[in-house]
């Protein structure tokens, strides 16, 4: 029966994938509360169940003929308009995951960060980290070293093996002796997990917070 769930599951990806797909996450629960749209091809498509802690339900039937852009309902623009921000997929992502970031600078306070959200390019067992502070961080992930510069681009890390406890560290602007944040993760090959390292609420101190997202492979095959 797995089996079946499991080629079920795959069968809905591809037939999203040909039809071109976006999944949503919001940043926080300010962001989620918002009602948002797409608009692509002269549709508006309506983002359900957008949540800081886990991916919204697929957006589905956009084109990548035509233009896509943000829409927010409730926010104008100068021109008295609901606000829209452009929705750009960088080229060669196959299953992109738009994280919605609060951006006061725009007119739909809004601003958009694009990953790869597919098996292939994110794969169970994996974590993803992205650097969201204006300092490089120095990352121990159990055996595993990480140097991130002060930018958004994403760098993983499989720490292998069966499910256990990991340790980690992050070590502020490039200072050994430094460290801003040690915890202990769980690790499990079925679950990869986004980890955003964000500034902490002392920030001159050089403190940080890590926000993670993590997606189970055993909860998805139930679909």
């Amino acid at each position: 029966m797995k089996t079946l769930h499991s080629i079920l599951f795959l069968i809905f990806l591809l037939v999203n994938a040909e039809a071109g797909s976006l999944r949503f996450l919001a940043w926080d629960h300010e962001v989620a509360s918002r009602k948002l749209l797409v608009r692509n091809g002269g549709k508006d498509h309506e983002i359900v169940d957008l949540h800081p802690d886990k991916r919204s339900e697929w957006v589905t039937g956009i084109s990548s003929e035509t233009e896509t852009l943000l829409v927010t309902p409730q926010v104008l623009d100068a021109g008295k308009q609901p606000a829209t921000l452009p929705l750009v997929i960088p080229p060669g992502i196959r299953e992109p995951l738009v994280i919605l970031l609060p951006d006061r600078r725009k007119a739909t306070g809004l601003a958009v960060f694009v990953v790869e959200d597919s098996a292939e390019g994110f794969q169970f067992g994996v974590t993803r980290f992205v650097n969201a502070t204006t300092k490089a961080q120095t990352v121990r992930y159990g055996k595993n070293l990480l140097r991130l510069d002060k930018s958004w681009i994403p760098t993983d890390v499989m720490a292998g093996g069966q499910a256990r406890n990991v340790g980690i560290q992050i070590e502020s602007g490039g200072v050994p002796s430094k460290i801003s944040y040690s915890g202990v993760w769980e690790y499990d090959p079925d679950t990869r997990k986004i980890a955003i390292i964000v500034p902490g609420t002392d920030s001159d101190a050089g403190v940080i917070a890590v926000k993670i997202i993590s997606e189970n492979r055993r909860s998805l095959t139930k679909l």
